[in-house]
């Protein structure tokens, strides 16, 4: 091989090297995001859960009272 050669195969190199390491940034770059994305839908999932945990909590003494106040009713249409 003569020079000529080498220095061609030399920038090929080089070039495929800052095409890696630009693409390599960029993936890095697109990860980042993605990583907050995620930890942002977590946050969000988490709340859902907890708001859907009190609804249940509420629904169920809703339903604890109504069934009170039936029996409740029940015994006064008895007497």
């Amino acid at each position: 091989m003569n020079s000529t050669d080498k220095e061609k195969q030399l920038q090929l190199i080089t070039s495929l090297k800052e095409q890696t390491i630009g693409e390599y940034e960029d993936l890095r770059a697109e990860n980042q995001k993605t990583k907050e994305k995620c930890d942002k839908i977590r946050q969000e999932r988490d709340e859902a859960v907890k708001k859907l945990e009190q609804f249940q909590k509420i629904s169920h003494m809703v339903i604890e009272e109504v069934n009170f106040m039936q029996n409740h009713l029940e015994i006064e249409k008895t007497c």
